[in-house]
C-alpha cells in the first residue's frame, strides 16, 4: 500500500512539473465552479443546517414527519431532519446533520450510520442551475435527475432498515428544545460553516486536477478520453467532472451516466463526508454500499423517465 501511495505521488509530482498549466486551468476551473455555483448554493446551507441542529430542529420536525420517516426508514424520528436537509440542501449535509443529532445524543450510532448512507445526496439548487442549466441548457433535465436520485435515496433507504440493529428510537436529550439563537451560537455556526465550505472547495480543486492528470495520461498513451468511458471514469472520481463530461455525449445516454455520477456523487464526496464524520466513531460501510447502490438505480430511473418524457 506504502508503494502504491509513493507511485502515486511520483506520478502528481511528474505531472505537476511537466504539465502545470494543465493543473492551473484545473485549479482555475474549480474555483470558477466553486464560486459561481458550489459556495453560493451550499454555504447558506450549511449555516442554517448547523443553527437548525443546535436549536432543536430535529425535535421540531420530528413532530411533523418524525412518525412516517421512522417507519418508512427504521429510525429515530429526529433523524428526519438529516432526511430534510439532506434532501433540500447538498451534500455534505445530510452526513453532517446525521452525525450532529448522533454527537447529541437524538439518535443511535445505526441510526447515524443508516442515515448518512441514504440522505447524502446532491441539491437541486446544483444539479438544476449547475448540471441541468449550466452543462445541458435544459433545466429540466436537472429536475429530472434529482428526482431520480430522491426516488434512489428513498430505496436504499428502505432496504438498509433490514441492516438495522438495536431500538429503533434511542433515549434522547432534550435540553436542546428550548435553545435560543444567540450571538455566540450564531457566530459559532458561520465560523464552522465557513471551514466546512474550505474543505468541500479543497476537495473539488483536488480533484479536478486529478481528473485533469488521469486526461493528459491518457492522453499520452495514446488512447485519449472522450465519451462514456470519461464520463463513468470521471463521474467516479468527481461528479462536477463525470456530469460535464455526459453531458457533452447528450441523449438519453448522456442523462444516464450523469444521473450515475450524481448518484454514486464521486470519491471526492465521500472523502468529504469522511472528513465530516471523522472522530465520532461512525462507519462509512454502509454509506460505500448505499451510494453504490443509489448510483445504479439513478441510471435505471433517470434513463427510464428520459424515455417517458422523450428527452
Amino acid at each position: 500500500m506504502i508503494f502504491i501511495v509513493f507511485l502515486f505521488c511520483a506520478a502528481c509530482v511528474l505531472y505537476l512539473t511537466a504539465f502545470p498549466s494543465d493543473a492551473a486551468g484545473a485549479v482555475a476551473g474549480a474555483l470558477r465552479v466553486c464560486g459561481s455555483t458550489v459556495i453560493p448554493s451550499l454555504f447558506p446551507f450549511i449555516v442554517v443546517n448547523t443553527l437548525l441542529v443546535d436549536t432543536g430542529f430535529a425535535f421540531f420536525t420530528a413532530r411533523f414527519i418524525g412518525r412516517p420517516v421512522s417507519a418508512l426508514f427504521a429510525v429515530s424520528g429526529a433523524g428526519s431532519a438529516a432526511f430534510l436537509l439532506g434532501a433540500l440542501s447538498g451534500f455534505p449535509l445530510g452526513a453532517e446533520c446525521a452525525a450532529r443529532l448522533y454527537e447529541r445524543g437524538q439518535c443511535t450510532k445505526d441510526d447515524a450510520e443508516r442515515l448518512i448512507a441514504f440522505c447524502n445526496n446532491t441539491g437541486p439548487a446544483f444539479l438544476v442551475g449547475g448540471i441541468g442549466a449550466g452543462m445541458w441548457n435544459r433545466p429540466e433535465i436537472g429536475w429530472l435527475i434529482y428526482l431520480s436520485q430522491l426516488l434512489s435515496a428513498v430505496i436504499v433507504g428502505i432496504a438498509l432498515r433490514f441492516t438495522r440493529t438495536g431500538p429503533i428510537v434511542p433515549r434522547q436529550r432534550r435540553e436542546n428544545t428550548g435553545a435560543q439563537l444567540s450571538a455566540s451560537v450564531f457566530t459559532s455556526a458561520v465560523s464552522g460553516s465557513s471551514v466546512s465550505m474550505l474543505k468541500i472547495c479543497g476537495f473539488i480543486t483536488a480533484f479536478s486536477v486529478l481528473c485533469a492528470m488521469v486526461r493528459r495520461g491518457a492522453l499520452l498513451s495514446g488512447y485519449p478520453l472522450g465519451g462514456r468511458t470519461a464520463a463513468l471514469l470521471f463521474g467516479f472520481l468527481e461528479i462536477t467532472a463525470g456530469s460535464g463530461a455526459a453531458s457533452q455525449m447528450g441523449g438519453n445516454a448522456g442523462i444516464a451516466l450523469t444521473a450515475a455520477a450524481a448518484g454514486w456523487s464521486g470519491l471526492s464526496v465521500h472523502m468529504q463526508t469522511a472528513s465530516v464524520i471523522a472522530g465520532k466513531g461512525l462507519s462509512m460501510k454502509r454509506y460505500i454500499a448505499g451510494k453504490a447502490a443509489q448510483g445504479v438505480l439513478c441510471v435505471l430511473i433517470a434513463y427510464a423517465g428520459a424515455v417517458l418524457l422523450n428527452f
